[in-house]
């Protein structure tokens, strides 16, 4: 593709001048149904926040209903990435001993070797 001489007039990127009058008001259109969504979801996102705050306020952990929200939210194949990521911090933890330390890793270890105790 050869390319332009320096002094050819060109409009610049984004240049919307040359739009006819269908164009314009197609473009007016668009970007008010933007606007009409952004002041939506603007409202919507306050709502949520009230709601995570009622929740709050009733003693739950709106940390932990966030996440759940967003773990609800996510697809079959966002679902495996995560619980493949946390098995393998999990077996690190193990590998570390990071979990020997906790009541459950104690429950577990408690269990192992009550069962490698009895004879089978």
């Amino acid at each position: 593709m050869p390319r332009k001489k320096p002094n050819e007039a060109s409009p610049a990127i984004g240049d919307n001048s040359a739009l006819n009058a269908a164009d314009r008001d197609k473009l007016k259109n668009l970007v008010y149904r933007i606007s009409v969504l952004e002041e939506e979801r603007a409202g919507l996102d306050e709502d949520v926040r009230s709601i995570y705050a009622e929740a709050k306020s009733a003693g739950f952990n709106a940390r932990a209903l966030r996440e759940i929200v967003r773990r609800r939210r996510q697809n079959p194949k966002q679902r495996e990435t995560r619980e493949a990521r946390q098995a393998a911090i999990d077996a690190y933890m193990a590998a570390l001993g990071g979990l020997a330390d906790l009541p459950l890793g104690q429950a577990a270890l408690a269990r192992a070797s009550a069962e490698l105790a009895t004879p089978v």
